[in-house]
């Protein structure tokens, strides 16, 4: 025996409004997927950004070093120099 049409359509009403319901589970879930991922992303960015801050840093660091080494050595090589030179 069929269903009367209006127990069909209070049916097809129901199937509708669980799909509307899984449909909107759905896009939340994909936005917060989303936000989460874009979090992760500025996290990954900004740990990125901190260690070349960090490598620029030690560079600069090391590069005064030498420089202040390099400066030291002609420093006392001019000086042992005057030493040795007659005059």
């Amino acid at each position: 025996m069929t269903k009367p049409i209006s127990e069909q359509l209070a049916d097809l009403s129901v199937r509708a409004k669980n799909a509307e319901d899984a449909v909107a589970a759905a896009k939340r879930e994909a936005h917060d997927k989303i936000v989460a991922r874009k979090e992760q992303a500025r996290a990954a960015a900004t740990k990125a950004v901190e260690q070349v801050n960090q490598e620029m840093q030690s560079v600069g660091d090391t590069a005064t070093e030498k420089w202040n080494t390099m400066r030291a050595k002609i420093a006392a090589d001019m000086n042992a120099r005057r030493r040795t030179s007659p005059g």
